[in-house]
């Protein structure tokens, strides 16, 4: 059996002495990611997604002297237009998955109610974030961390700089994780680039500074900071292992968990760019190539006649008309202008086979070119989307658990605050995650679809069935709101038109018969 240099880092992990191997460890993954294949790749698909296309650049119109040396013809036209398909791709599929707000289904209602303070408009913002990155690099990452008001906050992380150590094949677990990236620091108003190194497990966080990229030693040296006294005998500031967070106190707390949570774009955690790059560069380079074609063709060419071989120069000649577009033509000779004319329609058929490869491989749809009639039905509606929906249901999968690792450190921030629960009586709390996918939909199918189950389901189901309601929470509200004004009328209007009473009446009557009676005893004195 072979032992791959990161199952030697993970059981470094699994039994090193905290502290004393962590430098070690972390060279090794620096090693084992820094520059490979996986974040060269994540950086094309960042570039991509910004249609900063890199492979076109490369694109010359050049030609070789008489010695064979090439030189570059910058009186050519060249070109370098850029497609816009793979982003147009990507944000299909990020709108389709995470454009509508995920459902979040929960028995237990005041649990639920802290899941829907927690997400909030922002934490589904970065959420969002996150699978941008995961569909567009393979994965994306989160990290976990109560800020100073003592709340559970999610940030987004740029997966270049994240290199996992995974406690199994399957990547379902990490053993430790090293951050990699570059920090501004200013000294005396001038900035400096300097490259950070962390180092995470599930209890402690190490940090370090890697001079191997600038001037310095080529060694990892302790990121301490300047408030750590130097050492009386060896005038150095002594490496320090920290918890992964501090109490108001001063007092280290670690999650028992690497506070970093992943969200995988595939099973592969492969770019999505792997998928279409060569067909989104041939798209490129072929509309660049016929651009400069019809650039090139508005001026027409110089052909040369009755020029016998004796002449010796011809290539040379085609090489000061490509330059110049002038020929020189001995005497007795004759020369006349040719036009050359791009088959336009044949390019443009090309381009178009390219494109739909690029939706294919890209698991997306031509929302603009498929005719769905004026009221399409539902079976066509799946039958439009079958290739987006079959890659969502994938990408599901993969973000119910994102969300169920993300419990985990919820359930652990809520046992702290108090009042729900321990820990572990939250985490025996169920909670189903589900992605509400934007898509054309036939809703007056689907609304008497609603009407006729009325009688069977339940009014929850039938308003997350219901395009038109945002959550059941929110609807019930409003029915609630609803049913009290409706309430407070019938109470109003009742009061209005209530009649007297008997009593009311009898009272009236003997005041009546009193204030009569003294008005006689008056008149017969």
């Amino acid at each position: 059996m072979q032992v791959s240099q990161m199952d030697l880092i993970n059981a470094a992990i699994e039994y090193g002495a905290k502290g004393t191997l962590n430098k070690e460890i972390t060279q090794n993954i620096l090693n084992e990611w820094r520059g490979c294949q996986a974040i060269r790749d994540m950086a094309d698909a960042e570039k991509y997604s910004k249609v900063q296309n890199t492979t076109i650049d490369s694109k010359t119109r050049s030609y070789k002297d008489e010695s064979g040396h090439v030189i570059i013809n910058d009186t050519l036209s060249n070109v370098k237009s850029k497609t816009a398909q793979y982003r147009k791709s990507l944000n299909q599929k990020l709108n389709f998955a995470l454009s509508k707000p995920f459902i979040i289904s929960c028995d237990n209602d005041k649990y639920k109610e802290e899941w829907d303070n927690f997400l909030n408009d922002k934490m589904r913002a970065v959420i969002k974030r996150a699978g941008k990155n995961a569909i567009n690099k393979g994965i994306g990452w989160l990290y976990p961390w109560i800020n100073e008001k003592g709340e559970l906050e999610i940030v987004d992380m740029i997966p270049e700089t994240m290199y996992p150590a995974w406690a199994d094949t399957a990547h379902t677990e990490l053993d430790a994780l090293v951050r990699d990236y570059d920090m501004i620091e200013y000294n005396n108003q001038t900035p400096t680039t300097i490259r950070k190194v962390e180092f995470w497990d599930r209890e402690i966080v190490e940090k370090f500074i890697d001079y191997s990229l600038g001037e310095g030693n080529g060694a990892l040296t302790p990121d301490i900071g300047k408030e750590y006294e130097l050492d009386e005998e060896t005038e150095e500031r002594a490496s320090v292992v920290q918890t992964h967070m501090s109490t108001a106190d001063g007092e280290g707390v670690s999650w028992n968990r690497v506070p970093f949570i992943f969200l995988k774009g595939n099973d592969d955690e492969l770019p999505l760019l792997n998928e279409c790059r060569t067909d989104v560069d041939s798209y490129d380079m072929l509309k660049s190539k016929s651009i400069d074609s019809l650039i090139d063709d508005i001026d027409a060419v110089l052909v040369v006649e009755d020029i016998g071989a004796e002449m010796g120069e011809l290539t040379r000649a085609r090489q000061i008309l490509q330059n110049a577009r002038i020929m020189a033509v001995e005497k007795g000779g004759a020369a006349h202008f040719e036009k050359v004319d791009a088959d336009i329609q044949a390019i443009a058929q090309e381009l178009e086979l390219i494109k739909k490869d690029i939706q294919d491989n890209t698991s997306t749809v031509d929302l603009t070119t498929i005719q769905l009639g004026t009221n399409p039905s539902g079976e066509s509606m799946k039958a439009f989307y079958e290739s987006l929906n079959t890659w969502a249901n994938g990408f599901e999968a993969e973000f119910r658990v994102c969300m169920e690792n993300l419990k985990y450190f919820f359930d652990m921030w809520l046992a702290w605050k108090g009042g729900l629960g321990t820990f572990e009586q939250l985490q025996e709390i169920p909670v189903t995650f589900a992605l509400d996918r934007d898509m054309m939909i036939n809703e007056s199918n689907i609304l008497d679809n609603i009407s006729k189950m009325a009688d069977q389901l339940s009014q929850e189901t039938l308003d997350e069935m219901n395009p038109w309601v945002e959550s059941h929470e929110k609807e019930q509200e409003r029915r609630e709101k609803e049913e009290k004004k409706l309430l407070e009328k019938q109470d109003l209007f009742l009061k209005q038109n209530k009649p007297m009473d008997n009593d009311k009446n009898n009272e009236n009557t003997d005041e009546t018969d009193e204030q009569t009676d003294d008005n006689m005893d008056n008149m017969k004195k």
